[in-house]
C-alpha cells in the first residue's frame, strides 16, 4: 500500500508520521498474542541525518513498529517485509526530531506577570494539565520529539502525569 502525503512546506519528522496513521492501542491483557509491528517504508528527496556535512539524497528510512531499522536509499525497500506500507513524502526533507531542552508544559503563552498569576491562581492543576497535554500535542507537531518540562509552576507532579499518559499512548 503506498499512501502520499500533500505537499509540505516544512520538514517533516518519521515521528510525526506515526500521529497520521496509527490507532492508539489499549494496553493489552498478559497472555494476549501480540500482534506483527506494522512497518513503514518512508521515501523523502532528503534527510538530514545529523552526522554528515550534506542531506542524503532519494532517502529511504524504515520504520517497524516503533523503532526506525534501516535508513539508506534505495536498497533499504528491498529489506521491507510483506504488508508494509509506503509513505511517499516527494520533495519533502526529513530530519531526526528535535529536542527543546527548555520548556515550561503547564505554563501557556507569551507569559506576562498578569498571565502567570491567572494561570497558577485561578486554573485548576487538572485543567492546567489538560491545556499541557494539548501543549505537548502541538511541541510533537512541530517537530520536538523530546521536551524538557523545567518546573511545574504550583502544579505538583502534573508534568509527571502527562508524562506518563503519552507514555501509555493517552
Amino acid at each position: 500500500m503506498m499512501t502520499k502525503l500533500p505537499s509540505v512546506s516544512a520538514a517533516l519528522l518519521a515521528g510525526v508520521i506515526f500521529a497520521l496513521d496509527v490507532p492508539a492501542q489499549a494496553p493489552r491483557a498478559s497472555g494476549d498474542a501480540t500482534p506483527p509491528a506494522t512497518s513503514y517504508l518512508i521515501h523523502a528527496a532528503q534527510l538530514i541525518d545529523g552526522r554528515s556535512d550534506q542531506p542524503r539524497q532519494n532517502a529511504m528510512i524504515l520504520v517497524t513498529g516503533d523503532r526506525i531499522v534501516a535508513v539508506g536509499g534505495s536498497e533499504v525497500a528491498s529489506r521491507a517485509p510483506a504488508g508494509t506500507v509506503t509513505i511517499e513524502l516527494g520533495s519533502a526533507t526529513v530530519l531526526p526530531g528535535l529536542t527543546d531542552t527548555h520548556t515550561h508544559v503547564l505554563l501557556q503563552g507569551d507569559i506576562t506577570a498578569a498571565d502567570y498569576d491567572e494561570q497558577l491562581l485561578k486554573e485548576s492543576i487538572p485543567y492546567r494539565t489538560i491545556r499541557a497535554t494539548m501543549a505537548a500535542r502541538t511541541a510533537l507537531m512541530n517537530g520536538f520529539t523530546t521536551i524538557r518540562d523545567l518546573e511545574t509552576e504550583g502544579a505538583m507532579y502534573a508534568d509527571v502525569d502527562v508524562k506518563t499518559a503519552i507514555n501509555r499512548g493517552v
